[in-house]
């Protein structure tokens, strides 16, 4: 049975290890790429084509929207919008 591909964009470096460690968990799925910059994520999609995204909202350089908004029509992927912003209320 093929695993299931992950690709990881997140700035936290702890969330990214993580996330990592969850996923290694699980025999059924791969990491195939953790990145902490959007555009390093851009670059590597010309290669890598992962079943699911893991990707962040919140990063410096390039935010998690703009990130899904500079994807190529042909580039869908499914992806899971995580975020560990806090607010009070």
């Amino acid at each position: 049975m093929q695993k299931t591909s992950v690709m990881i964009i997140n700035d936290s470096r702890s969330m990214r290890l993580f996330l990592e460690e969850v996923i290694k968990s699980f025999a059924d799925f791969e990491i195939i790429g953790s990145y902490f910059d959007g555009n390093l994520a851009l670059d590597a999609l010309r290669t890598k084509k992962p079943d699911v995204i893991l990707l962040d909202l919140e990063m410096p350089n390039m935010d998690g929207l703009t990130f899904l908004e500079k994807l190529s029509q042909d580039q869908k992927y499914p992806t899971i919008i995580l975020s560990n912003y806090a607010i009070d209320g």
